[in-house]
């Protein structure tokens, strides 16, 4: 599965390419964070793994979804920066 990393900060990017490869994750790494701005640069993928400051506004999470995104995956400890509802 294609999936786009947003905030992808240098350090972790070893960590995640090491563990996608059991599962045969494709990833494609972005510094930007996630915002209204930068859903295009998920386009073609099926999943996006979000960090903390990336805005998973409603208004993001639909623009994500009008793009073809079905999974969201967060490195983060809570969800309290998306939008569940």
């Amino acid at each position: 599965m294609k999936t786009t990393v947003f905030s992808t900060s240098p350090y972790e990017k070893p960590f995640l390419e090491e563990g996608s490869k059991k599962d045969e994750l494709e990833l494609v790494f972005q510094e930007k964070s996630l915002s209204k701005e930068t859903t295009h640069l998920a386009e073609g993928s099926q999943a996006v793994s979000l960090f903390t400051n990336d805005d998973a506004s409603a208004e993001v999470l639909e623009g994500l979804q009008e793009i073809g995104i079905r999974y969201i995956a967060t490195r983060t400890m809570g969800v309290d920066h998306i939008d569940i509802d």
